[in-house]
């Protein structure tokens, strides 16, 4: 074998780890509510049986979260409240990071020894210590995909649940009883954020608890303040029969004025970073312009 064909073989491998991890955990970004929707049904929160420790047919990917969740669970911090609003388990963020600190470790080592056969070595401490240095940075890249698509779930939970208010409200003039106003509210859409309503009340009245202490506890769980505040205002509607119309219908239209000030701010940031590229282009093709003609005259003088 020639020295040209182990470097496109560790060329070949060298891309194709980084590759095949980016097409199997990068977030898709288009179809968040749709993936939402189906992260209920796949990660085993409403049928918490499918994906139990020893259960028949696990993928090796639920098979080795389990695994390290009995073994170092303890002493790895996962993002709970984000896991909870994406429902993915914890077993299986751990299986991710474990992936992808297992291609950190591999990568460095295959590429000394790509290296060494083609006649090129390196001293063993570079790729051990590059491994290691590897494996943490990757081992990161689930907790980043986490975070940001639980941010953008957060952020679409809010929008809706300012419209989920209005029917509230008007459930509520209609002379809705606190109770069948959240219900039927519910009930209007099919978007992910309204089935999580849907079965927290669903769960309220099989289980007996107040309708505004589960929508409140979901809040809290997953960190949205203005599903807390509608727990509380429902509570007040509830139990002291408060006329609440007014109330919801105020704080809609705050929340919907916030999320257009939150969407303009966003605008210009982008505006702001795509002028940024053109104006140092412009600076270059003017520095093209401007340094030959200054060359010029002082070879001139």
């Amino acid at each position: 074998m020639t020295e040209l064909q182990l470097a496109l073989i560790a060329g070949t491998l060298l891309a194709a780890g980084p590759v095949v991890l980016i097409m199997r955990y990068a977030p898709r970004h288009p179809a968040l509510g749709a993936y939402l929707e189906l992260a209920g049904s796949s990660a085993g929160v409403n049928n918490p049986t499918s994906t139990g420790p020893g259960v028949v047919g696990q993928s090796a990917e639920d098979r080795l979260g389990f695994w390290l969740q009995r073994r170092v669970g303890a002493w790895i911090q996962v993002p709970q409240a984000e896991l909870e609003m994406l429902r993915i388990p914890p077993h299986r963020f751990l299986a991710q990071k474990a992936t992808f600190a297992a291609v950190g470790l591999l990568l460095p080592t295959v590429m000394s020894v790509l290296l060494y056969l083609l006649g090129v070595p390196m001293p063993i401490g570079i790729p051990v210590v590059g491994s290691l240095l590897l494996a943490v940075v990757l081992s990161f890249i689930p907790d980043y995909n986490v975070r940001d698509n639980a941010r953008k779930a957060r952020a679409e939970f809010t929008y809706v649940l300012g419209s989920y208010m209005d029917l509230v409200a008007m459930e509520r003039r209609a002379g809705t009883s606190p109770r069948q106003a959240l219900e039927d509210a519910a009930e209007v859409a099919d978007s992910w954020v309204f089935q999580r309503l849907a079965e927290e009340l669903t769960h309220s009245r099989l289980s007996g608890v107040a309708p505004w202490d589960r929508l409140g506890a979901l809040g809290e769980r997953y960190m949205v303040t203005e599903l807390t505040e509608l727990g509380h205002i429902m509570r007040i509607a509830g139990t002291e029969s408060a006329g609440v119309y007014e109330t919801l219908k105020q704080r809609s239209k705050a929340m919907r004025k916030a999320h257009l000030a939150r969407e303009l701010t966003a605008a210009n940031e982008t505006s702001t970073k795509r002028s940024a590229p053109i104006a140092l282009l412009g600076l270059v093709f003017l520095a093209l312009l401007v340094v030959p003609a200054l060359l010029a005259m002082l070879t001139m003088n």
